[in-house]
């Protein structure tokens, strides 16, 4: 997990690492990349762990903090954060160029 702190976590910082920072510090949200899960086979079952702990120590925080926010992004390019979960969503100026209602064309296009 890569963390926003004053010293730069590691491209892979180990499970238990995280673990602690989570407990230690007060936090609002988590931002998770390919190059956090281990096994791409196992990417949606190791992501599931990740969020449910995650979710878990953020309820269980002493602190006054407001709901955790857990998000990819995705904007619909080339770049794809998690492989396994990316949804096929068109990207921004593929929904201008439509000339159709935004809304229409994505879920049009995501199959909704």
């Amino acid at each position: 997990m890569q963390l926003a702190t004053r010293r730069r976590a590691s491209r892979r910082t180990p499970f238990p690492f995280f673990l602690r920072c989570l407990q230690q510090t007060g936090f609002g949200g988590v931002i998770l990349f390919r190059r956090n899960l281990r096994h791409c086979k196992q990417e949606t079952m190791e992501l599931k762990v990740i969020l449910h702990v995650t979710q878990t120590l953020h309820n269980n925080s002493p602190s006054d903090l407001p709901s955790l926010l857990l998000g990819i992004d995705q904007e619909g390019g080339r770049g794809t954060r998690i492989n396994s979960l990316a949804l096929r969503m068109p990207s921004a100026a593929q929904l201008t160029s439509t000339g159709s209602s935004p809304h229409r064309t994505t879920n049009r296009n995501s199959g909704d």
